[in-house]
């Protein structure tokens, strides 16, 4: 499945032509990859950034670990990939991971007119700018995406990534208060 998704993002790099990304919700592992790789990065004031490998014994792919330290910095990457931080729409703007945040009604209307704008631009003059900005990076983010594959698939293949992949769909397989489940069942005694 990396192999898929390393190709998306290294494709999605690659377009000469800007790319708006918009996060509503949750990104998460993978999603965090697929969001950064856009020129502008728009999000919900709602939306939330974890990047979560660490917690079931993996390491990031989809170009996290490559864009996050030029997007934020070494400390702020070293936060966000080994504590599992959540960050919010406003966080993630505070932060350097997203152009902008906006209000989560307007993330559509904010997405498109950027889109747009673009599209109605100087074409040639958008696409030598990205150019620009891309020069010298393009290999070592291919490069990375394949060490990326490497690391991630040996550590699932690990006992502890297993044990903890586990313990994660486990719980979130528990029935929680208030959705049905729990009241289904016979009641308990919270003294």
């Amino acid at each position: 499945m990396a192999s898929a998704a390393h190709a998306a993002v290294q494709a999605l790099y690659e377009l000469p032509v800007p790319l708006v990304t918009a996060v509503r919700g949750a990104a998460a592992g993978g999603g965090i990859g697929l969001a950064l790789v856009g020129d502008i990065v728009l999000a919900a004031r709602s939306a939330r950034f974890r990047l979560a490998y660490t917690a079931i014994g993996l390491t990031p792919d989809c170009g996290a670990s490559w864009f996050l330290p030029r997007l934020v910095g070494p400390r702020r990457a070293a936060d966000l990939i080994l504590t599992n931080r959540v960050l919010t729409g406003d966080d993630a703007e505070r932060w350097g991971l997203v152009s902008h945040s906006v209000d989560d009604e307007e993330l559509d209307d904010a997405a498109h007119r950027t889109a747009a704008g673009l599209a109605a631009g100087a074409g040639d003059a958008l696409r030598a700018a990205k150019g620009l900005l891309r020069a010298g990076t393009g290999d070592e983010l291919g490069r990375h995406l394949d060490e990326e594959a490497r690391l991630i698939a040996a550590l699932a293949d690990g006992r502890e990534a297993r044990d903890r992949m586990a313990s994660f769909l486990a719980a979130r397989d528990r029935p929680k208060a208030g959705d049905g489940r729990a009241e289904a069942g016979e009641s308990e005694s919270v003294s």
